[in-house]
């Protein structure tokens, strides 16, 4: 949300449609968002393949 000046309902829309459209849980889908952005030149926009 920081990075991207969006909401907190919008985030968790997209989060969701993530969630649909890879399906997988939406809290997996919230950590992964979360890793990436804290990790050292962690970019939370980019796209990662969840396998």
């Amino acid at each position: 949300m920081g990075k991207t000046g969006i909401g907190a309902d919008r985030a968790y829309e997209l989060m969701n449609q993530m969630s649909q459209d890879k399906n997988l849980k939406v809290h997996a889908i919230a950590l992964d968002i979360i890793n990436r952005a804290t990790s050292p030149g962690g970019d939370p926009t980019a796209d990662r393949p969840h396998e």
